[in-house]
């Protein structure tokens, strides 16, 4: 940080931008994804799975999810959806057929 005030002070006009950036405010056309919601398939549904929305913000979201072969144990892996972006899609996750019980649902948001 303090690297950075020297930086300004040594080359204003560089300061003045970097300032300039730092100081836009995040609006709704580049907030992160959000009131996003994740609930498992219906429990009819085999193998297992989950799904996840976000309504607000922008970016991409997808389902991720976890899944064990026995419910006994808890061991398992992650299985995920579709990248969709925010909006009416539903991002759909379904257990690996060797891993067919859902453990948890839940979502991921992309880190770009």
């Amino acid at each position: 940080m303090e690297r950075s005030k020297k930086l300004a002070l040594t080359i204003p006009v560089m300061g003045a931008l970097v300032s300039a950036l730092i100081a836009i405010p995040a609006t709704s056309a580049n907030a992160a994804p959000s009131n996003c919601s994740a609930k498992p398939l219906a429990a009819s549904h085999f193998p297992q799975g989950g799904v996840a929305n976000c309504y607000s913000g922008s970016g991409h979201f997808r389902a991720l999810i976890y899944c064990t072969a026995d419910p006994r144990n808890g061991w398992g892996v992650y299985a995920t959806g579709q990248w969709l972006l925010t909006g009416p899609l539903s991002s759909i996750a379904n257990c690996p057929s060797d891993h067919p019980y859902l453990v948890d649902a839940g979502y991921d948001l992309a880190p770009w």
